[in-house]
């Protein structure tokens, strides 16, 4: 690419990231050419707004890119990104509501989507989503290359309004090998163990669990999909996040003071780090343990962690046969200004070529179970079969409104803050109202 283009590229970028409101990252991009396509389609870009940023040496856009690039080289996508999941969904929510779309958005499967093609919480006919099935005949395919009980969880009605780029296991936990192993520990297999290591590390100056909560998603994941799992099951859990119990069922309220317990066990500065800052004292052994979705793995090892590696992976003790998911899912808005470029780029991601870069750059399953045979360690052949014939159920973010989630993970700051449950316990009990509304529109 020539000087001037590339500095006029680089403008319209930082544009759109302005404009976008994420500017964590830089943009990623695949230059035109003038090779395929129409006139049209070399020169109007394609939009592209993800969380999907760098997590240490690995670039997940960057990788998709460039095997689109290599697909469809007239084509020209702008991508803006940032790490925060958070600042980039008000982001997509603002643009979808202003009618002011991206090409292509990215959304969690569950809820995240739904919220776009069920806009009228009845049916679909007012979505604001394209059904892609209808419009692009390659989908198709996904039908028979994504088990079934899988397939539930992705589609609204029967037809499938995102392609599934990721399939990650959020009830994962990571764990230094050198730094239990130094102090005659084991990987923790029961809560009993973890409290134990957190005794004896912290009599040795060491925190157990690395918790970046600047965004406070992580304390969801150890509290909800982790430790309320471990302790009353998978099926109490799907119960309780669908409105049928109450608020402050004991069960719930348990669980929420074993979590102080042993989130005592914590850095003391886990309030200022982000979920990757986290991470890097466990890589550095000034943690021992963290939680968090198996994209971390990515974070640890760039081409994926193997039983070699000085950092172990395992499900959050006591949760080893419930496989808590969350999916990534790409989307064409109605309202797009490049639907056909949006297609390509769809095309690019659904396709086995882009699952299987992305499976890698993401530390992820694929939805495709006919890509899912190639992991080499223990725990990633575990992963597979469980997506295969195991206990499979969304994270909280996929079954309940964003409104009750966010409110109440901030409220599990709060809680660990004060040393009491009453914090997260009146938040659940104040917004366990919005359950019942998403259990109706379902």
């Amino acid at each position: 690419m020539d000087r001037p283009r590339a500095l006029l590229l680089a403008t319209a970028l930082l544009g759109d990231l302005a404009f976008a409101g994420c500017r964590d990252a830089p943009a990623s991009q695949v230059a035109p050419s003038p090779d395929v396509g129409s006139s049209a389609s070399t020169t109007r870009p394609i939009e592209l707004l993800t969380w999907w940023g760098p997590i240490g040496h690995s670039d997940p856009i960057g990788a998709l890119l460039a095997v689109h690039g290599k697909r469809f080289p007239g084509d020209f996508v702008i991508g803006a990104k940032t790490l925060m999941s958070g600042r980039a969904k008000k982001t997509i929510r603002a643009r979808m509501i202003a009618a002011d779309p991206p090409d292509v958005i990215q959304s969690n499967a569950g809820y995240d989507i739904r919220q776009w093609v069920s806009v009228n919480g009845v049916d679909d006919r007012d979505s604001r989503l394209i059904p892609l099935d209808e419009t692009m005949p390659e989908v198709s395919a996904l039908w028979t290359a994504i088990p079934p009980k899988l397939l539930d969880f992705l589609t609204y009605q029967g037809k499938l309004y995102g392609v599934p780029a990721t399939v990650h296991r959020v009830n994962a936990m990571f764990y230094n090998k050198s730094v239990l192993a130094a102090h005659g520990l084991q990987p923790p297999r029961t809560i009993a163990d973890l409290k134990a290591a957190g005794r004896k590390l912290r009599a040795a100056g060491i925190p157990l669990f690395a918790v970046g909560a600047k965004e406070p998603w992580p304390l969801g994941y150890f509290v909800f999909e982790g430790l309320l799992i471990a302790r009353e099951g998978p099926e109490f859990y799907r119960s309780y996040f669908s409105g049928a119990e109450e608020p402050d069922d004991p069960r719930i309220v348990k669980t929420l003071q074993e979590a102080i317990e042993l989130l005592r066990y914590k850095n003391a500065d886990w309030t200022k780090l982000t979920f990757v800052q986290a991470s890097e004292l466990v890589a550095q052994g000034r943690a021992a343990i963290s939680v968090d979705g198996d994209w971390t793995a990515v974070f640890y090892a760039p081409d994926g962690l193997t039983d070699a590696h000085p950092i172990g992976e395992a499900a959050f003790p006591g949760s080893e046969k419930t496989f808590v998911f969350t999916s990534d899912m790409f989307s064409l808005p109605a309202g797009a200004k490049n639907v056909a470029g949006a297609k390509r780029l769809l095309s690019t991601i659904g396709s086995i070529e882009g699952q299987r870069v992305i499976s890698r750059v993401k530390g992820s399953l694929s939805p495709r179970s006919d890509l899912n045979d190639a992991g080499t360690t223990a725990i990633q052949k575990q992963k597979a079969e469980l997506l295969r014939r195991g206990d499979l159920t969304l994270a909280v973010s996929g079954i309940v409104p964003s409104q009750f989630h966010n409110d109440v993970e901030w409220a599990l700051v709060d809680m660990l803050k004060q040393n009491n449950v009453e914090p997260a316990v009146q938040a659940l009990r104040s917004r366990y109202h919005l359950l019942l509304g998403a259990r109706a529109a379902k």
